[in-house]
């Protein structure tokens, strides 16, 4: 299914040491509760076919957890990193389980 990427969720990282902070604006939509999968890797993972017109674009990202709230500590290993964060939801409120619907922007940190 089809998922809006790079939208503006306010996401931002900062680096202290090997421990990369995200956070973000907390969403709170009218049809329920919802929670955030986290996603890091080397680069941004996000490709699009060259034409022009309606393009189905590809993200993928090693998911590295979920969580509930607006924030997000990671312990990365040294190098060059870009994270992004999905908001998902399903019926149960469950993070084993759910689809996500809006990606955020990507944002890079390096980590000595």
């Amino acid at each position: 299914m089809p998922v809006p990427a790079n939208i503006d969720l306010g996401l931002a990282a900062s680096v202290h040491g090997r421990r990369v902070t995200l956070t973000w604006r907390h969403a709170k939509p009218a049809g329920g509760p919802v929670f955030y999968r986290i996603w890091r890797a080397r680069s941004d993972g996000f490709s699009c076919p060259p034409w022009a017109g309606a393009r189905l674009c590809k993200l993928v990202l090693p998911e590295l957890g979920t969580t509930k709230t607006g924030r997000y500590v990671d312990s990365a290993p040294s190098g060059h990193w870009v994270y992004r964060v999905a908001i998902a939801a399903n019926w149960l409120d469950d993070p084993l389980y759910g689809d996500p619907y809006l990606v955020s922007r990507p944002v890079s940190v390096t980590v000595p």
